[in-house]
């Protein structure tokens, strides 16, 4: 059993040695200074979010008058401080207001961040869906394990046999578990310099562009039966840092989603913004539009137009200050 475990171990850390490519190595985290910032300070303005697990109210103080009525649809509060009062736990949310211990549930925000491209890669780039994909030393179901990928792993798609993925030489991933990141050449109104934003609604991925060069890649949650993400080629016309989200009524969806982080609206209510309340990136799932993890988010509003006066919330697209593009397709 030792000596199995041994070889396993061995054949992930040969695999992360011998790929031609670094697409599986740890995604890189975005520079904190430098093209990413897009010149402004984008604050990390968030602490904690909770979901409302049972209907309630929120109250003036611990204990205090209540305030506003909360349902137990999917209601998420903006969690800014922490108070006993009388042996019961107080949450003070982000309008200033105290919520129940009881009543509230916390769970843990993704971490997953997407790829930012070095400029050296080789071949596709493809995300990891499943925990536990095997790596197999044929292209079929019945080969060897050579060890696993975690989910949100980044793997280089260097070549293609019997249906199957190759990662590296000899190493092999089945295409079920694995979203490509499509190349799309750029659309005839943007310019060659100009910056773009690519959503592939079939392969659920975002790619960042400047002019034909990918600079960065990720997963996202787009819309899902009747409430489709829209599709065209947009501008961003407005971004905020924060707001509330609600939408639905009682029989249909209903959510109500305090300080949803990092939003960049590009077609009437539909936004590119951070999506604290899951960890299903690579599916369907939002209201119409293009969830993404809260730390692609930030970069992603950081990068793009129009830019965020300092110490601003918000901010809407001008002449002198456009919105990046944005195009959304199958």
């Amino acid at each position: 059993m030792v000596r199995k475990i041994v070889v396993v171990v061995w054949a992930v850390i040969a695999f992360l040695v011998m790929a031609p490519l670094s697409w599986a190595e740890s995604p890189t985290a975005p520079p904190s200074t430098g093209p990413a910032d897009n010149g402004v300070n984008v604050p990390a303005v968030f602490t904690q979010w909770a979901r409302v697990t049972r209907k309630t109210y929120t109250y003036s103080a611990p204990g205090g008058t209540p305030v506003r009525y909360l349902d137990d649809w999917d209601t998420w509060l903006s969690i800014r401080g922490r108070q006993v009062a009388n042996g019961q736990t107080w949450y003070l949310t982000s309008q200033g207001t105290w919520v129940s211990g009881y009543d509230v549930r916390f769970f843990p925000v993704t971490q997953f961040q997407g790829y930012h491209f070095q400029g050296d890669e080789q071949g596709d780039l493809g995300f990891i869906l499943q925990d536990a994909t095997h790596i197999h030393d044929k292209p079929v179901d019945n080969a060897n394990d050579l060890g696993y990928l975690s989910r949100y792993t980044p793997v280089g798609l260097v070549g293609m046999d019997n249906g199957w993925w190759r990662i590296a030489d000899g190493q092999w991933v089945n295409p079920r578990f694995v979203r490509l990141v499509k190349r799309t050449p750029r659309p005839a109104n943007i310019g060659p310099a100009e910056k773009w934003i690519d959503v592939n609604l079939t392969q659920q991925t975002l790619v960042a562009y400047e002019g034909d060069q990918p600079v960065f890649a990720t997963l996202t949650s787009t819309g899902k039966g009747t409430t489709p993400t829209a599709t065209g080629l947009f501008r961003i016309y407005r971004k905020l840092i924060s707001h509330t989200m609600a939408g639905g009524t009682e029989d249909k969806d209903p959510y109500t989603l305090d300080e949803v982080p990092w939003s960049m609206y590009f077609y009437q209510g539909f936004a590119l913004h951070g999506a604290y309340w899951h960890d299903q990136f690579g599916a369907v799932r939002s209201h119409g539009c293009v969830n993404l993890s809260p730390a692609d988010a930030k970069f992603v509003f950081g990068w793009t137009g129009p830019v965020l006066p300092a110490g601003s919330n918000a901010v809407g697209a001008t002449n002198d200050n456009p919105g990046t593009w944005v195009y959304v397709h199958y």
